[in-house]
């Protein structure tokens, strides 16, 4: 009986040792040597609690000086990048939210990122180096006193022209490719006109990172002249705007902060930086509890399986983003209920049932974008949850049966937003056998059109199919 127990602390002793070596994730920081108060904030507020977080999830993190050479992705520091055998993903977000940087990781590790650029055309771009940073504008409708014989569409061209012409750095464009590491700032105006023929415009300046909450505003301040002279005003709001721009990329205070890398530096390829893909197996090697044994091969006659948790601490149950290249604007859900119904306890397609997510559940890793999306985008005061209801499922499969892997299709309907609209579900379910207990684990997928089968307007800037796609993964176990 000693043996066995030694055996087995042994058994689990290695496979642990094994685990942490196949595992070979890898999280990269770039940073620079010279001293700037982004560079040094995040030294100091972010990196210990990143390396708190590797050590804690067994993650290797490696920080580079770009000054021995830099990858010819990594256009500006601080950069965080994760890797594993699966691929490599760059952080998109606020650098001051450690939350978020998470939440990337999570993600990363099982959905890497793709390598599409976003395509834009007519748009302001100021290529600063290797890095080309965005300003999109924006000018509403003019309201207030409108003038006689007043032609919109004639006004808002040349307001549009004007304010393009009104910054020093930024050039318009009539097509380029925005990539990972290039940056947007969002220029928006609204213009009012007084009885007394005078224009007031408003601003409002967005970082790419939060499209609800801007940055900077001049609402109690607003550019101010004679209607006359209403092309000069909007050259001065681009001025305005920036100069905002500008602070805000030096300034570590809301995370939208970054240093530029200067183009002398040398680009290199991963390998010669030693940062090149892992290639070891991230397949979980069993632990001690699932020592092989005797199993049975065919499933008990038990028919209703109720949702039990996570697969594992490194899986969210519900992971989400909007297809490549807007895969950086990803989320979780780690709270779920629901239950499975089988008619017959081998046949997938005789289930029948429902799940059940609190919407205020849902985060970003962004507490204030989190907030947005579940009052304002959401309406989770109205409808508090998200349901998702079984009425058919098929699968070519003729029973499940232990351990083996069981595809399928459900067809249903999800209700967001007290908006029911069709989903299709495609997955696959394995029955397995876990300390004791019989259990299914689930993964699958689905995809919504949030605009069109929701009417959910705003959303992230790029492809309209792109950023109108939501794709769900998800992945639990029911007991």
């Amino acid at each position: 009986m000693f043996l066995k127990q030694i055996l087995i602390l042994l058994f689990s002793l290695s496979a642990w040792a094994v685990f942490a070596q196949q595992k070979q994730e890898q999280i990269i920081v770039f940073l620079q040597e010279k001293s700037t108060d982004v560079e040094e904030d995040f030294k100091e507020n972010i990196l210990p609690s990143l390396e708190k977080y590797a050590a804690d999830e067994h993650i290797e993190i490696i920080v580079k000086k770009v000054e021995e050479g830099i990858p010819k992705e990594v256009f500006f520091t601080p950069a965080v990048v994760f890797q594993n055998k699966l691929g490599r993903s760059f952080y998109t977000g606020r650098l001051n939210q450690v939350s978020k940087v998470k939440n990337f990781i999570r993600t990363s590790r099982l959905i890497p990122q793709k390598g599409k650029g976003i395509p834009k055309k007519n748009i302001l771009i100021w290529q600063n180096e290797r890095m080309k940073i965005a300003a999109p504008i924006k000018i509403t409708e003019l309201n207030g006193d409108l003038p006689e014989d007043f032609d919109m569409k004639e006004f808002l061209g040349n307001a549009n022209a004007a304010a393009q012409k009104g910054t020093d750095n930024f050039k318009l464009v009539s097509s380029t490719t925005l990539n990972r590491m290039d940056r947007s700032f969002y220029m928006d105006m609204y213009p009012h006109r007084g009885k007394d023929n005078q224009l007031y415009i408003t601003l409002a300046l967005f970082s790419q990172f939060h499209c609800v909450e801007p940055i900077y505003t001049n609402e109690d301040n607003p550019i101010k002249g004679s209607y006359d002279d209403y092309k000069a005003l909007f050259h001065l709001a681009t001025a305005q705007l920036e100069k905002e721009i500008i602070k805000r990329m030096i300034s570590p205070e809301r995370g939208d902060g970054f240093d530029i890398i200067s183009q002398k530096i040398s680009v290199k390829p991963w390998s010669s930086l030693g940062v090149g893909l892992p290639t070891g197996n991230r397949k979980n090697v069993p632990i001690a509890y699932n020592i092989p044994q005797e199993r049975p091969r065919r499933l008990s006659d038990k028919k209703n399986w109720q949702f039990l948790g996570k697969v594992d601490e490194d899986t969210p149950i519900i992971q989400f983003s909007f297809q490549a290249p807007l895969d950086f604007y990803t989320g979780e859900v780690d709270i779920m209920e629901g239950q499975l119904q089988l008619e017959d306890s081998f046949d997938i397609t005789s289930g029948k049932g429902e799940f059940r997510i609190p919407v205020e559940k849902l985060t970003m890793g962004d507490p204030d974008l989190d907030a947005a999306i579940h009052y304002l985008i959401l309406k989770a005061e109205k409808y508090p949850e998200a349901v998702f209801n079984i009425n058919k499922i098929i699968s070519q499969s003729k029973g499940m049966m232990m351990n083996q892997v069981t595809p399928f299709t459900m067809e249903g309907n999800l209700e967001l937003r007290g908006i029911k609209q069709p989903a299709l579900v495609k997955g696959q379910v394995e029955p397995i056998f876990k300390e004791g207990k019989e259990l299914l684990r689930f993964f699958a997928t689905l995809s919504i059109n949030i605009r069109e089968g929701y009417e959910i307007e705003k959303g992230p800037d790029g492809p309209k199919e792109e950023r109108e796609t939501m794709v769900f993964y998800l992945n639990f176990l029911l007991d």
